[in-house]
This record gives C-alpha cells, sequence and structure tokens, in this order.
C-alpha cells in the first residue's frame, strides 16, 4: 500500500519510510496498534486489513480484519487492532488483501500506537 506516514510527536516512535511506524525505545513493550482506513475498490471484492510487524506477509497470527465484503465504487471504512510486543528498531505496518484481482484505493489510513 502506496501512502505517507507521520510520527507526529510519539515518543520513541518515527518514520523511517511509508506505511512504517519504527519503535525506537530501549524497553521492550506491549502496544495497542489501531488502523483507521478508508477505502474504496474497483470491483466488487472481499478484503482483510492486517497490522503486521517487521514487514511480514499477514497471516492468520496477524491481526486481521478479514472477509468484509466489499462494494465496487463504494467506500468502506475499518479500524483493525491488536496487542503487539515491539522491541527496539520493531516496526509496523498496514497491509490490505482482496480476494478478487482489483484495484483499491486507500483514501486514508491512520495508524497508532498506545501504550
Amino acid at each position: 500500500m502506496v501512502g505517507f506516514t507521520l510520527s507526529g510527536s510519539l515518543s520513541n516512535f518515527t518514520r523511517p519510510s511509508d506505511n512504517r511506524l519504527q519503535y525506537n525505545g530501549a524497553a521492550t513493550v506491549l502496544v495497542m496498534a489501531i488502523a483507521s482506513l478508508n477505502i474504496t475498490a474497483v470491483a466488487t471484492t472481499s478484503v482483510s486489513i492486517a497490522i503486521t510487524k517487521n514487514g511480514a506477509a499477514p497471516s492468520n497470527g496477524s491481526a486481521v480484519q478479514g472477509a468484509l465484503p466489499m462494494t465496487a465504487g463504494i467506500s468502506a471504512n475499518f479500524s483493525p487492532s491488536t496487542i503487539v510486543s515491539l522491541a527496539t528498531s520493531d516496526y509496523l505496518s498496514v497491509w490490505v488483501l482482496s480476494t478478487v484481482a482489483t484495484t483499491i484505493s486507500v483514501a486514508n489510513c491512520t495508524l497508532s500506537a498506545k501504550s
């Protein structure tokens, strides 16, 4: 997902590249990771949205909000969340997956982490 990520005033977090929120604190912490997305699909499909750690592809172990029906051309809002352990240099990212080959447009994506 191509996008833009801001680290804002988060303590111990940076944005080393787009779509990454990286933890740079010294101690390992548990955080609540929350994403908020507004997406539109070109074709009717079902989507899964996942918050993953360190670039891992989404799996059953990821925080997945899945099998969500999408009607072509209609935008929808989704807000997956998970609790995840982060050590120094770990990062979070958001994945959007579709059951059919189609274009998915993400109008807004906010990713936050709260300890």
